[in-house]
């Protein structure tokens, strides 16, 4: 959704599911692997972000410069400095347990605040070689 609202057209993005565990992903080998090259990926957590990262590196590509990893991640420290969407994932837990002591008779709707953080994952946009090509 938050693609097509940038108005990216189909061609420009693409989504990929990989299950969570500690070894490779061949979903991940795939992302990585692909031509046209991605430029940046979003990752739904700091597992998903470190298999992609391991990936890259046996791809020969380096993060940030090659490839932006972001990944939603917590306010508490990690061992790499994610670049993306942090939240208090405490506060999460405690606005559901309010919800469920409450126990309403309607679906509610919690609102979390999210901020961006900077974190070193995340490079400048790349320069492809068409527009390069262009400008010869």
């Amino acid at each position: 959704a938050a693609c097509k609202h940038r108005k990216l057209r189909q061609d420009q993005y693409r989504v990929f599911s990989a299950i969570v565990s500690h070894g490779s992903s061949p979903t991940v080998q795939e992302l990585v692997g692909a031509t046209p090259r991605y430029t940046a990926v979003l990752c739904s957590n700091r597992v998903h972000a470190m298999q992609t990262e391991r990936a890259a590196q046996a791809a020969g590509l380096s993060i940030p410069r090659d490839l932006s990893v972001v990944a939603f991640r917590s306010s508490q420290a990690q061992a790499r400095d994610w670049s993306g969407p942090q939240t208090d994932f405490e506060s999460i837990g405690m606005k559901g347990a309010e919800i469920l002591v409450r126990n309403p008779n309607t679906v509610e709707h919690a609102s979390i605040p999210t901020l961006w953080h900077e974190g070193k994952t995340f490079g400048p946009p790349r320069k492809h070689k068409e527009h390069l090509t262009k400008r010869i």
